[in-house]
């Protein structure tokens, strides 16, 4: 093979080789990622243990000195004018080696804490392999999909006549393939992939807090058939204010959903530059020609009869119509979403002015219970002495315009 075919066999070789290191790598980290976090949750543990002990250890030594300094010092000063100078040196050596036995033992601790400074070293590097991990791995099942994806349509229908052909056909996908990836066609997929399923994991945490809501509003509802019996109605308060702090979380909810929504369906439906790129087979040798893609002729090398040019074209056309479908199936995805983010918004509108006006009629009814207990005690006590209602029933005051929820407006 002469020189400069061998040179750029070599250098699509080294863009294969490159790809599939990388994805060799991933899969590598993917798989050392339990053992990290395992080491991590036992580090971890180590830190919490050895923390408590060095705190307590040296707490409890720091109370026993000073209770001990205060005995030697107290003992020594009471009886210092009586003591001759024997015995009072005989106190300070006595103060000064306990001194020193509690001066080794804050150096023991003091090393301890040295250990624990290491061992919270090793767990914040722990963790911060953990996170870059996390962060490597996460497009890495994404990336062998859309090989996968690739190399099953490149060649379609083209079948090697002869086991020596094996190696032609995979240089020539390998540089079509790489083609593609270096042309930006599929990050934008990944991209568009990922904030749709942020945008559908918010939603779905929205509808987990209506159902909660929707059964704080059955028991409400249960109460109000009943005409006020079963639950009295501080539960019944109770549960409305339960329901109010549920809409309070997931009306923000709905408005992340929705930013997130509004940038997928935008990156989906965003012009991209989806032309298949010229193709020529370049006379080189009478061995045969070499592949020119996009202006660049350095994949491949093609064996006079292997494949011609009406072969190579549709493969790539192929390619680039993939990526295309793959981005108008996103953009249904998108607003299906979106239809489904709509009703939940009507939902929210429905439910939230309908709590506003349950808690007026609920204030109207207790107003009203309080005003038929009064009058009821009132008639009770004529027959003994006159009271005033008031004194006998604490009489709820009207609802407050802060008491009121605002109307509900949908933030966009």
């Amino acid at each position: 093979m002469p020189p400069s075919i061998m040179h750029n066999v070599a250098i699509l070789a080294d863009e294969h080789h490159a790809l599939t290191r990388e994805l060799d790598a991933l899969d590598l980290l993917s798989g050392e990622l339990p053992g990290l976090e395992s080491q991590l949750a036992i580090i971890k543990m180590q830190v919490e243990d050895h923390e408590k002990t060095v705190f307590r250890g040296r707490s409890k030594l720091h109370k026993d000195w000073r209770q001990r300094e205060v005995e030697l010092k107290s003992s020594t000063s009471s009886m210092r004018g009586l003591l001759s100078s024997k015995s009072r040196d005989r106190d300070d050596t006595q103060y000064k080696a306990e001194h020193a036995v509690y001066q080794d033992a804050l150096q023991r601790w003091n090393y301890e804490e040295e250990e624990l400074v290491a061992l919270r070293r090793n767990q914040a590097d722990l963790t911060r392999r953990v996170i870059e991990a996390r962060d490597r791995i996460e497009p890495r099942e994404r990336l062998h999909e859309h090989l996968d994806h690739m190399y099953s349509i490149l060649f379609d229908g083209v079948t090697p006549e002869n086991p020596e052909d094996d190696r032609l056909e995979w240089e020539v996908k390998c540089a079509v393939h790489d083609h593609t990836r270096l042309s930006g066609l599929l990050d934008p997929t990944i991209q568009v992939e990922k904030t749709l399923r942020e945008a559908l994991s918010l939603l779905v945490e929205v509808e987990r807090y209506m159902t909660l809501a929707a059964e704080v509003g059955q028991l409400i509802e249960k109460w109000f058939q009943t005409g006020g019996r079963g639950p009295n109605y501080d539960r019944v308060f109770a549960a409305l204010g339960l329901s109010k702090r549920f809409m309070d979380k997931y009306l923000p909810l709905i408005d992340r959903a929705n930013v997130h929504l509004s940038a997928a369906r935008e990156d989906a439906v965003r012009p991209r530059k989806l032309e298949t790129p010229p193709i020529t087979l370049i006379p080189t040798f009478p061995s045969g020609h070499e592949l020119e893609l996009d202006g660049h002729k350095v994949f491949a090398h093609i064996p006079r009869g292997t494949l011609n040019e009406e072969d190579v074209q549709p493969t790539i056309q192929r390619s680039v119509d993939s990526v295309r479908l793959a981005l108008e199936v996103l953009t249904l995805e998108c607003e299906s979403a979106q239809r489904r983010l709509d009703r939940l918004n009507a939902d929210i509108r429905k439910a939230y002015d309908g709590l506003r006006t349950t808690k007026l009629a609920l204030h109207a009814m207790r107003r009203a219970m309080f005003v038929k207990l009064a009058a009821q005690a009132q008639a009770r006590s004529d027959t003994s002495e006159p009271s005033n209602p008031a004194q006998l029933v604490h009489m709820p005051e009207p609802v407050s315009a802060s008491e009121e929820l605002p109307p509900y407006t949908h933030r966009q």
